[in-house]
């Protein structure tokens, strides 16, 4: 954040998987968020659990009880 110095981020202990064979196995993308990437990390780092649940609405991103304002677009699938 710009007003601290201070930065956490969780360690994994194996080894990264290769996400290129993954992400390329997904379908196109139908919905895009555009979001701050401040308030995004700011809900990353408020939230102490090793997971994260993010729901898209029509307002914006949640991040569980973090909510941050967010373009939506949304495209039909063919």
């Amino acid at each position: 954040m710009a007003d601290r110095e201070d930065r956490h981020c969780r360690l994994l202990s194996e080894e990264f998987p290769d996400y290129r064979l993954m992400l390329a196995s997904l379908p196109e993308a139908t919905t895009r968020v555009t979001v701050s990437k401040d308030l995004f990390l700011r809900a990353l780092e408020e939230h102490p659990e090793d997971r994260i649940t993010l729901r898209v609405t029509h307002h914006g991103l949640n991040v569980l009880a973090t909510e941050a304002a967010a373009p939506v677009s949304r495209r039909r699938p063919p």
